[in-house]
């Protein structure tokens, strides 16, 4: 009997390893075929994939991409960008010119110029000054401008231009419970248009009632002339408009002088606007005898005791040079460091033009990408070279978008020397050291390369690598150059008379 037991038990171990041998042969021919693709991802540019083993797996053999960032020309979703660059510059080579144009804008109705409602008028002596009333213009100032310039113009007929009188009366005419301040008021007689006959050059201050601040008045600048006999007002500036006087300072006369010896002497003002900032301003204008004609304007944001204006003739050319001395704490981008600066224009082909800036040495990235914009701008190469030198050669331990932009404008400056085999050694750098799929400009600069390499223009190839940039969205910098109209971002320091 107990051997019969055994004879069971051993069956049963045998038949439960024969079911569960079964099960796994039958579940291992009725599952699906896995196959698994490991992909190592290149960083060379490559038109097919590598499949080694890696820890990147994938549950296909092919990945099809949904963009076609070639024809978008943007970077492709590769470490390195993988485009026909050759194909890619034809369509930014389409407009040869990396300058702005401007349509013709449409023309607006003339305003009405207040000096055309001001009467002119001898005032018996016993007439009484009004005092300034607050007037609510809500925009339209004509009105407003009016009124101030009428008493400005009976004042000054009643006190026969005298400078005490006319002082002492603007303080009397203070609206009721306002104070002007000091030296808000002043007057200036000279020959500035040369006829040997003095013209009358006034400041007064103004309230329009929907001040933010009604402490702070405005500024009216006021010409006149003497003609059949009375004092004629025959030019206006408005100094701050609409509230830009907020805790500045108005303007002064800096000096009156013939600067570009045509035979009318400038007069150059300088005044302090704040609101939220500080921006300081320095306006020269001429009179000569029938239009007023601005010569200069230039401002710099934020306001210090150390910034200071210089009129002097640098070069011994018998010509005046203006020189705008200021620290950079708030002219540019945040990321740019504080910098002490100057600038320094010159009278040239009839207007005042940009003839050097000047720096404290900074070795702070962002400030050198600055520096060799502004010395392609004003064609200095050598130095453009001189200065962007020391970020190619520290490239491999720091490459972001400022240093590869960097690189791009000392590409600029070879190509201008005509040194293509210097440009391209860059490229090869930059390829090395910078490779994002980020950094637009390392694109950019194999756009630029390849249109210099089709067209051999530096300015033309520079205008494909610009437009390239700008049609990106992704230029992560701001870059603005002044065209003479206002200042646009380009990222073409060129200038089209550099040659």
């Amino acid at each position: 009997m107990k051997k019969n037991w055994f004879y069971a038990l051993i069956t049963v171990i045998v038949l439960g390893f024969s079911v569960a041998l079964l099960v796994r042969l039958t579940r291992c021919c009725v599952q699906p075929r896995v196959i698994e693709h490991y992909v190592y991802v290149t960083s060379q540019p490559t038109q097919t994939s590598t499949f080694t083993p890696s820890p990147t797996r994938w549950m296909t053999a092919t990945i099809t991409p949904t963009t076609d960032f070639v024809a978008l020309g943007l970077p492709s979703p590769t470490t390195t960008p993988t485009m026909n660059y050759a194909e890619l510059v034809k369509i930014y080579l389409n407009t040869p010119t990396p300058f702005p144009t401007h349509p013709t804008p449409t023309p607006s109705p003339t305003p009405v110029d207040p000096l055309t409602l001001v009467v002119a008028r001898r005032m018996p002596p016993e007439w009484t000054p009004t005092p300034f009333q607050l007037i609510e213009h809500n925009g339209n100032a004509t009105a407003w401008e009016v009124g101030i310039i009428q008493i400005a113009t009976d004042l000054m007929n009643w006190v026969d231009a005298d400078p005490i009188q006319f002082r002492r009366q603007i303080k009397l005419l203070q609206p009721e419970g306002i104070y002007f301040g000091n030296m808000h008021e002043w007057l200036l007689k000279d020959d500035f248009d040369g006829d040997q006959q003095p013209e009358w050059l006034i400041s007064v201050p103004a309230y329009p009632a929907n001040k933010e601040v009604q402490a702070y008045p405005e500024q009216i600048i006021i010409l006149f002339e003497i003609r059949n006999g009375v004092y004629q007002p025959v030019m206006h500036y408005r100094t701050f408009m609409y509230g830009g006087s907020l805790h500045g300072t108005f303007a002064k006369v800096l000096l009156v002088q013939d600067l570009n010896k045509n035979g009318l002497k400038e007069i150059a003002w300088r005044y302090i606007t704040c609101g939220t900032a500080c921006g300081e301003y320095i306006l020269i204008g001429e009179w000569d005898g029938k239009n007023w004609h601005y010569t200069f304007r230039e401002s710099i944001p934020g306001a210090s005791i150390a910034n200071y204006f210089m009129f002097v003739d640098k070069d011994a050319d018998g010509l005046i040079e203006i020189t705008l001395n200021y620290t950079t704490f708030f002219k540019l981008n945040q990321r740019y460091p504080e910098r002490e600066a100057a600038d320094t224009y010159g009278w040239r082909n009839g207007q005042w033009v940009l003839l050097d800036e000047w720096r404290s040495p900074s070795a702070d990235s962002y400030a050198v990408m600055y520096d060799v914009y502004s010395a392609l701008e004003l064609g200095k190469i050598e130095q453009a070279i001189e200065l962007g030198q020391p970020v190619i050669n520290d490239l491999q331990n720091s490459c972001g978008p400022v240093e590869t932009y960097t690189g791009l404008e000392v590409m600029f400056a070879y190509s201008m020397q005509n040194n293509a085999q210097e440009a391209r050694a860059i490229l090869q750098k930059l390829d090395t050291y910078c490779v994002s799929p980020e950094n637009i400009f390392l694109s950019a600069a194999h756009v630029y390369m390849e249109a210099y390499r089709q067209v051999g223009g530096t300015i033309t190839a520079c205008s494909a690598a610009n437009r390239y940039i700008r049609n990106s969205g992704k230029s992560q910098l701001e870059l603005y150059r002044d065209f003479g109209n206002g200042y646009y971002l380009t990222f073409c320091p060129i200038s089209p008379t550099w040659q």
